[in-house]
């Protein structure tokens, strides 16, 4: 690519106006990207990270329900412990009292 050729299209900045450019970047061509690469390693990217977005979520919306599910359990078990405790204080008392 030549900077001189100013009907060049691919040169990105003309080098009439900014010829800094050529100092400070003399290997652009060698820079340059194929944005079309980019743009498909982008679209991958964002695939794989829905996926991993997607898995997130169900764990968490698992993790969710187990709680939720240890609650009711909790809820449900928690008033025979009481029972039981209160039960167990009762009959020892009472066994102290026989002796």
């Amino acid at each position: 690519m030549d900077p001189a050729d100013e009907f060049q299209e691919d040169w990105p900045i003309h080098r009439r106006y900014f010829e800094v450019f050529d100092k400070v970047f003399p290997r652009y061509e060698e820079l340059s990207v194929n944005i079309v690469s980019v743009d498909d390693d982008q679209q991958t990217f964002f695939t794989f990270y829905r996926e991993i977005c997607d898995v997130y979520t169900s764990n968490l919306d698992f993790a969710e329900e187990v709680f939720d599910s240890y609650r009711m359990l909790y809820d449900f078990v928690e008033p025979m412990y009481e029972r039981t405790f209160k039960a167990i204080s009762a009959m020892e008392k009472k066994l102290k009292d026989e002796e």
